[in-house]
């Protein structure tokens, strides 16, 4: 059991390293809009949706963090570009895996990895992020982030994390305009998106119909109360801010650490995702494992859905009671199981190594 959480751990790891965001949002606050479609055309964003592809993408950064006006007061002593804005985009893109990842990837244990985020330098340089050490350096030094150059089998990844200071700030949005960081994100989201509508037309053309609504301003009202009453009940519970505990449970073991859902990090993470769902930034992905899709919904917590409409209808949620039983008789059932080779496909397709012959059914 012990190799294979270990095993386990090392692939999650190494695909959220190879998942390095490319994303991107504004350094002030947007006043919200009525509409997705005002929303795009007051931030210059483009409904991804129409295969239109956006000339700025957005990142999101802790909301007390003001690197423009750093780069400026303070520059690098290396600049690795001439063009100041560009050193700032490239700077963003490596902070906002900080921000983003969490919130999209939760199987991984960020407190097991000290709370440092697996970062992927290939990656980045890919991305169009060229020396990116002199940029890691330079957060260093100003104390923005923490830096994990240890690597140890099973237990610590290589990454980085915020520092006290930001690691429990709100995050806010700011845009990225550097061709390069765009381009790859543009390509990235576009390859998604046709692997969705070839494997799952149905479901794709859904999502594209222009019937999905957000009442993004409503959604947002409703998320900054509850931040405030879940940071009382936190503190009245535990007696410590967020960080103080925090830390706290980074110094235990697994065993001994104690599953906590901290309310700021919540707050970013629907913040992040309601702010994608307004601009009409639908993600998809298809569960290697399994072949499950996942989709901006299903990442959002179920608090806020009640803010998704379809079709001028709102949106409802069935939980079959013990529906496991009843799906797997089309497994057991031999008659059933052959009469739908679809059933068979998928197995094969995701689960490879759950095909040994001479299994009667899967082989």
């Amino acid at each position: 059991m012990h190799r294979e959480k270990e095993v386990a751990e090392k692939v999650i790891a190494r695909e959220i390293a190879e998942e390095v965001a490319m994303e991107v949002l504004p350094t002030e606050e947007v006043v919200v809009a009525e509409t997705a479609e005002e929303f795009n055309a007051e931030n210059g964003l483009i409904p991804q949706v129409k295969n239109e592809r956006p000339k700025k993408l957005v990142v999101y950064l802790p909301n007390n963090l003001n690197l423009g006006k750093l780069l400026k007061e303070e520059p690098p002593k290396e600049m690795p570009l001439r063009n100041i804005d560009h050193v700032k985009d490239n700077m963003a893109q490596i902070l906002h895996v900080i921000s983003y990842l969490p919130s999209v990837k939760k199987d991984f244990d960020y407190e097991g990895n000290k709370g440092f985020i697996p970062l992927n330098r290939q990656k980045l340089q890919k991305s169009g992020i060229h020396d990116y050490n002199v940029y890691l350096d330079y957060l260093v030094e100003k104390g923005i982030i923490l830096a994990n150059s240890r690597y140890v089998k099973g237990t610590l990844s290589k990454g980085i994390k915020f520092s006290e200071q930001y690691a429990f700030s709100k995050i806010k949005k700011s845009f990225i305009t550097k061709k390069t960081l765009v381009k790859a994100a543009n390509k990235k989201t576009a390859e998604a998106n046709l692997q969705i509508q070839q494997q799952y037309p149905y479901l794709y053309k859904s999502w594209i119909s222009g019937k999905l609504s957000f009442d993004h301003r409503a959604a947002l009202r409703d998320l900054e109360n509850k931040l405030n009453n879940d940071k009382a009940a936190f503190l009245e519970k535990h007696n410590m801010t967020e960080i103080e505990y925090y830390e706290e449970q980074l110094k235990m073991d697994s065993a001994s650490r104690e599953k906590v859902k901290y309310p700021t990090k919540q707050y970013n993470s629907n913040y992040l995702l309601m702010d994608r769902l307004q601009r009409q930034e639908y993600f998809w992905k298809i569960d290697k494992k399994a072949g499950r899709l996942h989709t901006i919904l299903t990442q959002m917590s179920k608090d806020f859905r009640k803010f998704v409409s379809y079709d001028g209808q709102k949106l409802v949620g069935i939980d079959l009671r013990n529906s496991q039983p009843l799906l797997a008789t089309a497994l057991l059932d031999k008659n059933i199981f052959n009469n739908n080779p679809i059933i068979m496909n998928k197995i094969r397709e995701h689960n490879p190594y759950h095909c040994p012959p001479p299994h009667p059914l899967l082989c």
